[in-house]
């Protein structure tokens, strides 16, 4: 077993687990006042360097959250003030039957989406759907469990919706992926 001293603990380096504590001059139980004091006086100071280290904790993990946010708000600006455009100039660029551009710093993939049904309002659709569906309810709507001719009709505004369901139109999906490492950043330590 391997040891280390850290501020006066001694800790097994195997197990990370506190073994004593150096020139500790109370072995195993307290027999008087004098020992009593030092170990009261122990504990507070621990509690109050584990009450620090929370509060640190909290503040960085603050700092942190706004930082994020920060750089959230210039990612939306930046794909609301030039994605358009740029999405433009990538597929522009596009070699012919191809569907991904790849630059130097990452790729820009585009994808066609077909319309969809989806749904708001659960409980507004699901009475529409219990009395003309009722193989589509589970505990909610399933919705690829609607007749295909109705969903149909719908996507090509042929009949009335009813309420708790919208058209989700598609188009062409456009996804910026810049360059990954192997490892998932969020887990690298």
């Amino acid at each position: 077993m391997g040891t280390v001293v850290e501020d006066d603990w001694i800790i097994d380096t195997d197990t990370g687990e506190v073994v004593g504590i150096q020139g500790w001059h109370i072995d195993g139980h307290i027999e008087d006042e004098k020992s009593l004091w030092t170990l009261q006086k122990r504990m507070l100071e621990t509690d109050a360097k584990l009450s620090a280290e929370r509060m640190m904790m909290k503040s960085i993990i603050a700092n942190c959250e706004l930082r994020i946010k920060r750089l959230e708000s210039r990612a939306k600006y930046l794909d609301l003030r030039y994605g358009v455009s740029a999405a433009e100039v990538a597929k522009s660029l596009l070699l012919k039957g191809s569907k991904t551009y790849t630059s130097p710093y990452g790729k820009i993939a585009f994808r066609t989406t077909k319309d969809k049904i989806v749904i708001d309002d659960q409980d507004a659709f699901l009475t529409w759907a219990t009395k003309n569906c009722p193989e589509s309810i589970k505990k909610s709507v399933l919705v690829s469990k609607l007749p295909k001719e109705q969903v149909d009709r719908w996507l090509k505004i042929e009949d009335f919706m009813p309420k708790g369901i919208r058209i989700e139109p598609g188009g062409e999906s456009v996804t910026f992926v810049g360059i990954t490492k192997e490892a998932d950043d969020e887990t690298a330590i």
